[in-house]
């Protein structure tokens, strides 16, 4: 499969589709405490969307290394750059104990 579909053209679909379900338009936008929020009410993480240092944790993830094509009026645009910038930072973050323990 992947030999067929390049790395950036599912990164860009997922997106889209994330972008879709959250407002209704495929197209990039600024990334802001609104859109994160926007994003987190579309898949039913309803705890989320109020965590202001979560929304803001995020945000600057990914703002990490952005280029000036990667922004919007000084905001960080939500591209396909960004978003596997900010699925890199998760995975850095990820530990795998968790998935051990008992519920």
């Amino acid at each position: 499969f992947h030999e067929l579909v390049s790395t950036e053209e599912i990164l860009r679909d997922v997106l889209s589709n994330i972008l879709l379900l959250a407002t209704g338009s495929p197209k990039p936008q600024p990334l802001t405490k609104e859109l994160v929020r926007k994003i987190f009410a579309a898949f039913d993480e309803n705890s989320l969307v109020e965590n202001d240092e979560l929304v803001s944790e995020m945000i600057a993830a990914a703002g990490g290394d952005a280029l000036s094509e990667d922004t919007e009026g000084g905001a960080v645009l939500f591209n396909t750059k960004t978003f596997a910038r900010v699925l890199t930072s998760d995975i850095m973050l990820y530990d795998p104990s968790v998935e051990n323990r008992y519920t």
